[in-house]
């Protein structure tokens, strides 16, 4: 109630009161039931005053004013009874301001009960707030924090595109130096020997043009394998994808490259095995999934002899496919294995000079299955009698498929 009361007259009542106090500290005796009078008016003075302060705050509705109003209300009242009682002005008693006091304290303790559940109150909604505050910082926390690890997983990945890319870059110019000089180096010198005369049979001659032009399509094809097999690493091979029923890609797969094996007089056979429910359906690129079968039946023919088997087996778990080419070739030795699906395997001896190729079949159709969500791999091998290739390509799910 600071706006209701006057400075001035804060300061005359206090000025008042302390000289009355020392005034009645100092009188005499005698002197001291003279004072009853100033004290009484200082008192009325007090009691106007006050009324003044109170009234204007219950006008301005200042909380709990009404009952401050009441309660001195009451108090004054019994002291002004008390105080013309003494000066003989009203018949009463001169006992009354005890019971004001009494009803002033107590409202006043109920004013500010009322004020401190009040409080209590606002304390407890600040907190429920509060909490309610922390608890959605946390939230708006936990989902920047989200964000900035997608955009950080995100980042992570264009990284390793990035390390794959230069990867497969620097595997393609590795490989290109590693494979093309020495038939470069073959044809420079037959060449060399045509244009210096060294060859002067025209038999001589076409038999080395006839090397000359072999070196250049298997160079040209062995470009075309390591641009492709970079891509496929590199993840830069477009996919068409299809759902098709896991027999039915079997089939296609087997007919494609039947008469290139009969051809060769070799027993081609095809085994499906289905799960309880029948065919489970698969989701592949058939065109990329051709290349990698062609590459194992190719790596099967090439190292089987005349009079042999090639056989390709299917089951269907339900969960996965798995196809297997088994033949009854030479089979792989135990110290090659961990090395057949790496980039120019065939440099070995013991198969390059007999068989040819470059050995980068096998690592483009291990990139296309594992394309594929599907892995890859040798399921059995003994020398001499032969190996069996697999490959597993993941079912659709019902709801998929």
């Amino acid at each position: 109630m600071r706006k209701e009361r006057s400075r001035r007259a804060d300061l005359l009542l206090c000025a008042a009161g302390a000289l009355l106090g020392m005034l009645t500290l100092a009188a005499e005796a005698g002197l001291f039931a003279g004072m009853a009078v100033p004290l009484h008016l200082y008192i009325l003075f007090g009691i106007l005053y006050g009324s003044v302060i109170f009234i204007k705050a219950f006008m301005h509705k200042r909380e709990g004013s009404g009952i401050i109003l009441f309660a001195c209300g009451a108090f004054v009242l019994t002291v002004l009874n008390d105080i013309l009682f003494a000066h003989d002005l009203l018949p009463t008693s001169d006992r009354m301001s005890r019971y004001g006091l009494t009803v002033f304290l107590v409202l006043i303790s109920l004013l500010l009960s009322i004020k401190l559940s009040r409080l209590i109150a606002s304390g407890e909604s600040l907190t429920a707030r509060l909490t309610e505050l922390n608890s959605g910082l946390h939230d708006k926390v936990m989902a920047r924090t989200a964000e900035l690890e997608a955009a950080n997983l995100a980042m992570r990945k264009q990284n390793e595109e990035l390390s794959r890319l230069e990867l497969s870059r620097s595997h393609l110019l590795s490989n290109i130096s590693h494979d093309l000089g020495t038939p470069l180096t073959t044809i420079q010198c037959y060449l060399e020997a045509i244009l210096d005369g060294l060859v002067t049979e025209e038999g001589q001659k076409i038999r080395y043009l006839r090397i000359i032009h072999s070196k250049v399509r298997s160079m040209d094809r062995l470009i075309d394998d390591l641009f492709q097999l970079s891509r496929l690493e590199a993840r830069q091979v477009p996919f068409k994808w299809q759902s098709i029923r896991s027999d039915e890609l079997v089939r296609q797969l087997f007919v494609r490259y039947e008469l290139d094996v009969r051809s060769k007089e070799m027993e081609y056979t095809l085994t499906l095995n289905k799960n309880g429910r029948g065919f489970s359906r698969v989701e592949v690129d058939i065109e990329r999934l051709h290349q990698a079968f062609g590459n194992l039946v190719a790596n099967a023919v090439k190292f089987t002899p005349s009079g042999g088997a090639i056989r390709v087996e299917m089951s269907d778990d339900g969960s996965s496919m798995v196809c297997r080419i088994s033949d009854t070739g030479r089979g792989i030795r135990s110290e090659e294995l961990p090395f057949i699906f790496d980039r120019f395997y065939t440099a070995s001896k013991s198969r390059s000079e007999a068989h040819g190729g470059k050995g980068l079949g096998l690592s483009i159709a291990k990139e296309i299955v594992e394309s594929h969500g599907g892995s890859i791999g040798v399921e059995w091998t003994e020398p001499g009698k032969g190996t069996t290739f697999f490959f597993r390509i993941p079912a659709l799910a019902e709801d998929e498929a």
